[in-house]
C-alpha cells in the first residue's frame, strides 16, 4: 500500500524548473520542495497594476511634455534654481532620513530637522516612511536570500531596482508584518 501511494505522489506533476526525474523528486527534503513552491508562486505572482502603469507612463509623458513646455514657455533661472533645491532636497531626505536616520537610526536628529527629512522624503515620492523603512530592514534582515530580501538583487538588476515593484511578491507583501514581528 505505501509503495503504490509513493508511486502516485511521483506521478503528481511538482512546481520545479530543473524537471528532475520523479525518482529524483522523491529525495527532496520537504524545505527543498517548499522552496521550489515558492519559487512558483514568485514566478506566478500577480501584476500590481498600479505602480506599473505609473513607472511606464511618468517617464513617456515626461519625455513628450518637458521638452513640449520649455518649448513653449520661457523658464527663468529662479524656476531652475527651485528645481535643482527640490532635487538635492528629495535625494538628501532619502538618504539622510529615511535610509540613515530612520532605517540604520545611524545618528538622533532634532524634531524640526526629522520633520524637514520627512517632508523631503515624501516629495520624492517614495512611499511612506514606515513602508521605506520596513521594506529597507527587511532586505538588510534577509540580504541575498532569493526568496526572503523584497529586492533581491540575485533576480537581476532590473528586479533589484525596479522590478519588485510591479508585481505584488510575496516577500514585499510580508514587509510590514516582518516588520511588526
Amino acid at each position: 500500500m505505501r509503495k503504490k501511494a509513493q508511486m502516485a505522489l511521483d506521478e503528481q506533476p511538482v512546481a520545479k524548473r530543473n524537471y528532475a526525474k520523479a525518482s529524483e523528486q522523491a529525495d527532496l527534503s520537504a524545505q527543498e520542495q517548499s522552496i521550489d513552491m515558492r519559487e512558483f508562486e514568485f514566478t506566478k505572482a500577480p501584476i500590481n497594476w498600479i505602480p506599473a502603469a505609473i513607472l511606464v507612463a511618468t517617464p513617456i509623458a515626461a519625455a513628450v511634455i518637458t521638452p513640449w513646455y520649455l518649448w513653449t514657455h520661457e523658464v527663468s533661472a529662479p524656476v531652475w534654481g527651485v528645481f535643482g533645491a527640490f532635487m538635492v532636497w528629495t535625494g538628501i531626505s532619502i538618504t539622510a532620513g529615511y535610509h540613515r536616520l530612520l532605517s540604520h537610526r545611524a545618528y538622533k536628529a532634532h524634531p524640526i530637522v526629522k520633520n524637514f527629512l520627512l517632508l523631503g522624503s515624501t516629495l520624492a515620492v517614495q512611499g511612506s516612511a514606515f513602508d521605506w523603512v520596513s521594506g529597507h530592514r527587511t532586505h538588510h534582515r534577509h540580504v541575498d536570500d532569493r526568496l526572503d530580501d523584497p529586492y533581491s538583487a540575485q533576480r537581476g538588476f532590473w528586479f533589484s531596482h525596479i522590478g519588485w515593484m510591479l508585481r505584488n511578491y510575496l516577500a514585499v507583501n510580508l514587509i510590514i508584518k516582518t516588520f511588526l514581528i
